[in-house]
C-alpha cells in the first residue's frame, strides 16, 4: 500500500491504454531479494542493486511513539539519537563520528509513530566494517548520562523550532491531541518536553530491552554485494545479539464526538481546512485489506468529473482526501486550501458529500472505482523505476515495519483484489457514524469577520 496518496487525475483513455500491460504479468519481481532468519529471531533481507559500487545497511524496528507510555513519551526518539554514540568499541560520540567520516559512511536515523530505522551508505568493500559498527551500536549501546543530557538539549531546540510553525502545530499537536485524547502520547513522536526531562539511563535501557530486540527488527543489506558473503557476515556478526519476545500493543480508543480546532496565521487571503478520522491499521490482515479499499475509494473521489470533485472544484484552490497506512492506526485526512471567505461553505460541501458516501452506494460504486483501482496499480511503475539504494532501503525498511513488505511489491494484484464489498465494509466501519477532528488555519481577524467559530462550532 502506498504510504501517502496524492490526488489521482488520470483519464480513462490513459488507464485503458496501460491496462493491457498488466494482464497476465507478475510484478512481484521488481525487487529481487532473498531472506533468512537467525536463531535469535532477526530476519535478514538481501536486496541486490548493482547499478553502482555501493551498499547500504538498514536496521528497522517495529516501535515508535505508539509503543510508549505516558511517562516515556518522546524517549524512543531520544534513544534513536543515542545510537550514533559510544559503544563497547567506541569510547565516545566523537570517536564514532570520526570513524564514520574516515570510512566515508553516510548515516542517519529516523523515528516515526510506528517504526525506527538506522542506516549507513558506503563503498561495497566496507560492508563488514559497517555491519560490525551497526551491531556494536545496537547490541552494546553505551548509554551515558552526559550524552543523554546533551541530546535532550538538541531535541528541546528541535521541538521549539517545529512548534513555532502554526500549521505544523495544528497538524501534529492540536488535531491529534483531540483525535486521540488521553492516548495522544502514542502519536507524539518528539514528545512532551517535561516528560523528556525525566529521561535517564535506566528508562532508555528499559526501552531498548523491550523494543530494540532481534525479534522486533529486520536487517536489510541493499546494493552491490556478494550474496553468499553478505549472508555469512550478517550471520556471524548478529547471531549473538539477544533479546526478549516483543510485547503486545493495545489499539487506540475511538473518538466519541466531533471536535473543532482553530489555529491562526498572518495571511489574510486564504485558509486551510484539515479533517482527521481514525482509519484501519495494518497490524491485522483484515485491516490491511480495508486499507487498500480506502485507497481505492478516496482515489476515485478525486478523479475528474466525480461528483465529489465537481462539488468542491469551484470553491477550492486545491484539495486532497487520502489514507495514510500506519501499523496500528491509519489516519484518514481531508485537506483543502480555500479562499478565506469559503471556509464554512467548503466544510458544508464536504459534510454533504461525505454523507452521500455513507448513505448512497450509487454515489461511490460507479466506473470511477474501476478507474481508481487501475490508476493506483500504475504505482507499480514507480517501484520499477527506483534505482537509488537509499530510496530502496528507506522504502523496504518502512514497509516491512508497517507489515506491507513484501506484498507491496505487487501493487497491481493488491489493488485489483479490492472488491466493492471491501469498500462497503470500509465505509461501514470507518465512515458511518464516525466522529472527526476539524482543524482550521486562518487569519484571526478574517475568522472573526466571517464569524467562523460561531458558525462551525
Amino acid at each position: 500500500m502506498i504510504l501517502k496518496k496524492s490526488k489521482v487525475f488520470l483519464s480513462i483513455i490513459f488507464i485503458l491504454f496501460f491496462t493491457f500491460i498488466f494482464i497476465a504479468q507478475d510484478y512481484s519481481h521488481l525487487l529481487k531479494y532473498s531472506s533468512f532468519t537467525l536463531e535469535n529471531g532477526l530476519t535478514v533481507y538481501l536486496v541486490p542493486k548493482t547499478n553502482s559500487p555501493l551498499v547500504s545497511v538498514w536496521l528497522s524496528f517495529k516501535t515508535g511513539a505508539y509503543t510508549e507510555t505516558l511517562d516515556t513519551n518522546g524517549m524512543t526518539h531520544l534513544f534513536e539519537h543515542m545510537f550514533f554514540k559510544a559503544n563497547k568499541n567506541m569510547k565516545s560520540a566523537e570517536d564514532y563520528f570520526k570513524t564514520l567520516n574516515k570510512l566515508g559512511i553516510i548515516y542517519n536515523g529516523y523515528t516515526s509513530k510506528d517504526y525506527v530505522y538506522y542506516y549507513y551508505i558506503l563503498p561495497k568493500f566496507l560492508l563488514e566494517d559497517a555491519l560490525r559498527l551497526m551491531y556494536d551500536s545496537i547490541a552494546h549501546t553505551a548509554l551515558d548520562h552526559e550524552e543523554i543530557e546533551r541530546e535532550k538539549e538538541v531535541i528541546f531546540e528541535e521541538y521549539n523550532l517545529r512548534n513555532s510553525d502554526p500549521e505544523y502545530y495544528l497538524l501534529t499537536k492540536l488535531m491529534p491531541q483531540a483525535l486521540y485524547s488521553d492516548q495522544f502520547f502514542r502519536f507524539d513522536i518528539i514528545g512532551d518536553m517535561e516528560i523528556l526531562k525525566t529521561a535517564n539511563v535506566e528508562k532508555l535501557q528499559n526501552i531498548k530491552n523491550k523494543y530494540f530486540i532481534p525479534k522486533n527488527s529486520a536487517l536489510f543489506i541493499v546494493g552491490d554485494f556478494d550474496n553468499d558473503q553478505a549472508k555469512k557476515l550478517a550471520t556471524q556478526i548478529f547471531e549473538d545479539w539477544q533479546g526478549a519476545d516483543p510485547s503486545d500493543i493495545e489499539t487506540v480508543k475511538e473518538l466519541k464526538e466531533n471536535v473543532v480546532i482553530f489555529n491562526y496565521m498572518q495571511n489574510p487571503y486564504y485558509a486551510k481546512i484539515y479533517i482527521m478520522l481514525n482509519g484501519p491499521g495494518s497490524y491485522k490482515e483484515d485491516e490491511e485489506r480495508l486499507g487498500y479499499a480506502a485507497d481505492v475509494l478516496l482515489a476515485s473521489l478525486g478523479m475528474n468529473n466525480h461528483p465529489f470533485e465537481k462539488s468542491l472544484a469551484p470553491y477550492v484552490y486545491e484539495w486532497d482526501f487520502y489514507y495514510r497506512a500506519d501499523l496500528f492506526d491509519g489516519p484518514i485526512y481531508f485537506y483543502a486550501l480555500v479562499p478565506v471567505n469559503q471556509v464554512h461553505n467548503v466544510y458544508r460541501i464536504f459534510k454533504e458529500n461525505f454523507n452521500k458516501i455513507v448513505n448512497n452506494e450509487s454515489y461511490w460504486n460507479n466506473p470511477f472505482i474501476i478507474n481508481a483501482r487501475q490508476a493506483l496499480a500504475l504505482n507499480q511503475f514507480n517501484l520499477n523505476k527506483t534505482r537509488n539504494i537509499e530510496e530502496v532501503g528507506s522504502f523496504i525498511s518502512k514497509t516491512w515495519a508497517t507489515n506491507f513488505f513484501p506484498k507491496i511489491l505487487d501493487l497491481f494484484n493488491q489493488y485489483n483484489s479490492v472488491t466493492e464489498d471491501d469498500i462497503k465494509e470500509f465505509i461501514s466501519k470507518y465512515f458511518a457514524n464516525k466522529k472527526w477532528v476539524l482543524g482550521i488555519l486562518v487569519n484571526k481577524e478574517k475568522s472573526n469577520s466571517f464569524q467562523y467559530e460561531k458558525l462551525i462550532k
